[in-house]
């Protein structure tokens, strides 16, 4: 007997969704016979909750928008408060900025105020006012899940202000925040990551170096981690350490990684204990994958202007980029948030596509207004792909100059290095660190691999280096 009600009232509620569905179809015919435009409105801000309720964030958010470009009514507010919720779902700054451009902060519900503070602080931030931006930021209780996140772009705000004095205590706090975190939180993670880049700043190489030690290595920070501590040991004129990075970043696990710097900042530690053969291999190895990947960005830049062309390069099976440029692009921060959003909308148009009311004018709507979307999101991205090709190439040609010049340095390095051989100079072949034993190393926590050149593929990141110096 309970299975049988069980039944009655599962088709019960599946019926009930069924006439929900179909109703949106209705509604919009009302929308578009509505003859006032209190009508149109009201009929207009019920489709649009139909739709968020439905899960149609993108559709709803369109009939939001709508409804607030009307103007004053009664309707107004809870629009904004929707609209809000949904470019918030839907990660789309477009829209949430749009939602906080009509907002009133005092007629706003206390349970919304935190959203609206966090977008506030964020569009200062995002428009260079890093000295305001905290203001909004601490607006937001502790007990909010926004709260992090305020504190962290709290801390970021500082450093761009280059505030570092006040940027390193927000994220210490944090750090507090999360201290009963498990070791591969990305919060935790994050604030580690924060953490190091703020003392780099502050020129703190030590206490740089000791946040990086804490990345995980299982963390997909940890390469990242990695590669910047590996300046930080340089500007420490720890030559040694720097080197045993190097093995990890450059070893056959991470040859799909997109690190142009590594080999020039590798190079020039070689040239400053005048390895200078080692320093040849890198700057031609230099030359070797990254003269190819410079050129081809080039061709690319130059003989397409189409935003579509360089998402298709990026998003599509086939590219003219590398798979590590490509891997590289498909994680910068901006787009890959806007490929989440794009994600989105194409989930949202496959379900409209499968509704019952896909075959009437409300399914037409959705077709139109989703693939406008679509099509206005993926040229968004393509517009920052090339941005963030034409820095990559900047950046490669500074680095080609730079690999230039470090060229010269080494072969006048050669040059003096072979007169002083002519003149009867011996070489010392003290090593540096070389007085720092094993166990110290296994005392701080530092599993001890001394190699000279060869890869444990198993063991990555214990390397020490223990090649000598050639400088007098």
């Amino acid at each position: 007997m309970k299975s049988f009600l069980r039944l009655i009232l599962f088709f019960a509620a599946a019926a009930s969704g069924l006439v929900r569905a179909q109703n949106l179809g209705s509604l919009y015919q009302n929308v578009k016979a509505s003859r006032t435009s209190t009508g149109k409105m009201q009929n207009q801000f019920a489709l649009a909750s139909g739709l968020f309720d439905a899960q149609y964030f993108q559709l709803a958010a369109l009939q939001y928008v709508d409804v607030i470009r009307q103007g004053e009514s009664k309707y107004l507010k809870p629009a904004i408060e929707k609209l809000s919720q949904a470019a918030d779902i839907l990660g789309d700054d477009t829209l949430l900025n749009y939602s906080i451009s009509k907002v009133q902060l005092q007629s706003f519900p206390d349970s919304q105020k935190d959203i609206i503070y966090f977008r506030l602080g964020e569009l200062r931030q995002k428009s260079g006012k890093y000295q305001e931006a905290p203001t909004f930021f601490d607006q937001i209780p502790s007990g909010s899940k926004l709260f992090y996140q305020a504190q962290f772009n709290k801390g970021l705000s500082y450093l761009e202000a280059n505030q570092t004095q006040k940027a390193i205590p927000v994220f210490e706090n944090l750090l507090q925040f999360k201290s009963k975190a498990e070791v591969n939180d990305a919060e935790r993670v994050a604030t580690l990551m924060a953490l190091a880049r703020a003392q780099y700043q502050a020129q703190n190489w030590t206490k740089s170096i000791e946040y990086y030690r804490r990345i995980p290595r299982d963390n997909p920070s940890w390469h990242e981690a990695l590669f910047e501590s590996s300046w930080a040991f340089f500007r420490d004129a720890q030559f040694r350490s720097a080197l045993s990075q190097f093995q990890s970043l450059h070893s056959a696990f991470y040859e799909d990684f997109y690190i142009p710097e590594s080999l020039i900042l590798r190079s020039l530690v070689y040239l400053y204990i005048c390895q200078y053969e080692e320093m040849d291999k890198v700057i031609e190895l230099f030359f070797k994958i990254y003269t190819p990947q410079k050129n081809q960005i080039q061709r690319i830049l130059q003989t397409n202007k189409d935003p579509q062309i360089f998402y298709q390069e990026v998003y599509q099976k086939r590219s003219r980029l590398s798979f590590a440029l490509v891997k590289s692009l498909q994680q910068e921060g901006d787009i890959s948030r806007s490929f989440q959003y794009i994600k989105k909308i194409l989930a949202e148009r496959t379900r409209a596509e499968s509704s019952p009311w896909a075959r009437n004018s409300l399914g037409a709507y959705a077709r139109r207004a989703l693939q406008t979307r679509l099509s206005n999101a993926q040229e968004g991205i393509g517009e920052l792909i090339r941005l963030h090709l034409q820095s990559r190439l900047n950046d490669l040609n500074d680095l080609v100059e730079q690999a230039s010049f470090a060229k010269y340095e080494m072969i006048n390095g050669k040059k003096e290095q072979l007169k002083k051989r002519i003149a009867g100079k011996t070489l010392p072949a003290s090593a540096l660190d070389e007085k720092v034993s094993r166990q110290y190393y296994v005392q701080n926590g530092y599993e001890y691999w001394p190699f000279k050149g060869e890869y444990w593929l198993d063991e990555i990141g214990n390397y020490h280096y223990l090649g000598r110096q050639s400088c007098e």
